[in-house]
Formats: structure tokens, C-alpha cells, sequence
């Protein structure tokens, strides 16, 4: 059976039951939605929902700069990113983080997990405002 005979067979039987159980004849449509979100979708969105919490802009964290705190914030938008969707593409994460290479990714989670174990004291308060989308897995 093919998706749109079963889709037609599934339309038709909410139809009878609604008929059955009503006795009012309706028509029952499909909706078919044109884009259903990507994994790569989902971790942009994830990213951008960080920033909002960190209330960092995305044209901030994009600018090419190493000053002030985006090392760091590019650190655990990355580390982050990686615990959350792990088959995520290293290109998809370097783009919404503002680096130009996937090894930079590879190498902000490193640092972020030394910084981690360090304690240090700048990446562990962007890390507390957002390690909860982890344990509630949004």
C-alpha cells in the first residue's frame, strides 16, 4: 500500500466514525505540511535559544573578533551543542557560532570540557544559565 492510499484509507475511516458517532456527514481533509524541522534546524534553533538566555545577540557572537568574552561564549554554544545532538554537523554548528571551520568546533568542545573541569569561573557562569536545557532536553 502506498502513503497516499494509506493516508485516504485513514481519512475515510475518521470519517465513517464521526458519522457513526454523530450522525453528521463531514468532509475530512489532509494537511500536508511543506517542511517538517531538520536536525540541523533544531540546532540552530538550540543555539539561538542559548543566546537569547545568555542575552547575547546573534550578529554579536557572529562578528569575527576574539575579544572580550565570545571565545568563551563560542566555547559553550559548541560544547552544548554537541551534548544536545551529538550527530549534529560540525559545518552546521561552526556556522551559528561564528567560526570558520569545523576543527574549530572539535577544539572550542575541548577547551569548553577543560574549562569545565578547571572550574573556571567566566565559562561557569554562561554554563549555569543554561546547563538545564540539557536535563530537560529541550
Amino acid at each position: 500500500m502506498e502513503k497516499q492510499e494509506v493516508v485516504d484509507a485513514i481519512l475515510e475511516n475518521a470519517r465513517l466514525e464521526i458519522l457513526l458517532l454523530t450522525r453528521i456527514d463531514v468532509e475530512v481533509y489532509c494537511r500536508q505540511i511543506d517542511h517538517t524541522p531538520s536536525y540541523e534546524d533544531n540546532v540552530s534553533q538550540f543555539i539561538n535559544d542559548m543566546l537569547i538566555i545568555l542575552e547575547f545577540e546573534k550578529d554579536w557572537i557572529l562578528t569575527a573578533s576574539r575579544g572580550e568574552r565570545r571565545p568563551v561564549i563560542r566555547q559553550l554554544l559548541s560544547y552544548m551543542a554537541l551534548r544536545r545532538y551529538p550527530r549534529a554537523k560540525l559545518a552546521v554548528i561552526a556556522k551559528e557560532i561564528g567560526v570558520t571551520h569545523h576543527s574549530s568546533v572539535l577544539h572550542a568542545n575541548t577547551t569548553a570540557k577543560d574549562l569545565l573541569d578547571a572550574r573556571d569561573e567566566l565559562f561557569l557562569t554562561f554554563y549555569n544559565k543554561v546547563k538545564y536545557l540539557l536535563d530537560e532536553g529541550i
